[in-house]
């Protein structure tokens, strides 16, 4: 799947068409005109219709959905690998040991027995 992320507009609004193949994205985008005056029709592979004037596109983009998803993933795993590897630094400086260990292992209050109970 590819996607044609258009910006338009003072807003930057954004609009997205999904084709099928890279060839019709490509197609697509390749027809893009930035021009004053150009009206730029889009129909994607899933019923989409717009057209947009050229002068309002600040700018396009296409994406390769399947790649995007593993760069995400690969985002995501470097992300967890940081945390770790902050959390290893964190078990091996003393003063933070000690505040981490003071956080988990505070005694609970305790209550008389009787308090609660009306005894």
């Amino acid at each position: 799947m590819y996607v044609i992320s258009i910006s338009f507009g003072t807003g930057n609004v954004g609009w997205s068409f999904m084709y099928k193949t890279m060839e019709t994205a490509s197609a697509q985008a390749d027809r893009i005109s930035y021009k004053d005056g150009d009206i730029n029709l889009f129909s994607d592979d899933f019923g989409q219709m717009a057209s947009i004037r050229g002068s309002t596109i600040n700018g396009a983009m296409v994406e390769d959905t399947n790649q995007s998803k593993v760069a995400h993933k690969e985002r995501a795993l470097h992300e967890m690998r940081i945390r770790a590897a902050i959390q290893n630094e964190a078990l091996s400086d003393p003063a933070l040991r000690a505040a981490m260990r003071a956080q988990a292992g505070s005694p609970a209050v305790l209550q008389p027995s009787g308090l609660f109970n009306g005894g």
